[in-house]
């Protein structure tokens, strides 16, 4: 009984103007949080987390400190899974289904849609306007999606990526902190 009072809240949140007033956005912060199991989430404006299609396997795992930029679109329908301080920049577009064009039916939309999972590790960053496509299924730890890029395959950890598709144009070099 719980869980759908708080997806109806989140339901109402997400569609709702109302909770973009400044008073009202950090109860909309704690009921996405709610929602999805996550704390210290933050959800920008006109976002949308939402399964696209109904699957049974549709999950949404979020770590700590996940950001979410306004007007995202994130699908969790094949599952997704964010790790710890993931951010995700204004308008960007995670999808994890697909319409596959080879199949059946001329109409691709009418053909059995596949599903896939994504992971991103801990300290990912995604930069504005970047999608990433269902085969992509992992993005490494600490790796940058560049502005605009569209990731077609897995990330790996610490590279930096970017363009259409997305090309590895080099790996972050992590230096030693000061204790």
């Amino acid at each position: 009984m719980c869980k759908i009072i708080i997806h109806v809240l989140y339901l109402m949140c997400r569609d709702t103007a109302l909770f973009m007033l400044p008073g009202l956005r950090q109860i909309r912060q704690r009921i996405i949080g709610l929602a999805f199991g996550a704390r210290d989430v933050s959800v920008g404006r006109f976002a949308r987390i939402h399964s696209a299609h109904p699957n049974p396997k549709a999950n949404l795992k979020m770590g700590k400190h996940v950001e979410i930029g306004r007007g995202a679109t994130i699908d969790y329908s094949g599952g997704l899974h964010l790790g710890n301080d993931v951010f995700l920049a204004d308008q960007v577009r995670v999808y994890t289904h697909s319409h596959p064009v080879d199949g059946p039916n001329m109409n691709f939309e009418d053909n059995p849609i596949l599903y896939s999972s994504l992971t991103f590790g801990d300290h990912v960053k995604v930069l504005s306007g970047a999608i990433i496509l269902p085969q992509t299924e992992s993005i490494g730890k600490g790796a940058i999606i560049g502005a605009g890029a569209v990731v077609t395959r897995p990330v790996p950890p610490f590279a930096v990526v970017a363009g259409n598709p997305a090309r590895i144009i080099r790996y972050r070099k992590m230096q030693a902190q000061n204790p």
